[in-house]
């Protein structure tokens, strides 16, 4: 796969979908990343995979153990390692109330969460 993807650009999507019991809504919402990667040759390709576990990559690779393959990203770089946190934070916030849910968020990290429903 990753010879596949050498020098190519590609799209990563993640879809989320959040319920609200109290109202009985749901939201859903997705993000989409374009990913560019390197020109690979077979011996970064074999230094690659020595690096890191691909077989429990959905994509064979980990943007965030081994970003050396990658050239750029257009997007969230948090969809690219599996949730897209910046969107999570958005429809949490459309979502809930302060009254019925709190956090604190610093950039694509939520550092503090209380609320009254499990999420």
């Amino acid at each position: 796969m990753l010879s596949e993807l050498s020098g190519r650009c590609h799209q990563v999507y993640t879809g989320i979908a959040l319920y609200d019991p109290e109202s009985k809504t749901m939201s859903c919402d997705y993000a989409k990343t374009f990913v560019w990667f390197k020109q690979l040759k077979a011996g970064d390709i074999m230094n690659y995979l020595k690096a890191i576990h691909p077989l429990d990559k959905a994509g064979a690779y980990a943007i965030q153990e081994c970003p050396g393959i990658v050239r750029k990203i257009k997007g969230s770089y948090t969809n690219v390692i599996g949730l897209p946190v910046e969107l999570f934070i958005r429809m949490l916030r459309k979502i809930y109330t302060t009254k019925k849910l709190r956090f604190t968020a610093s950039g694509n990290r939520i550092l503090h969460f209380a609320g009254q429903h499990r999420l």
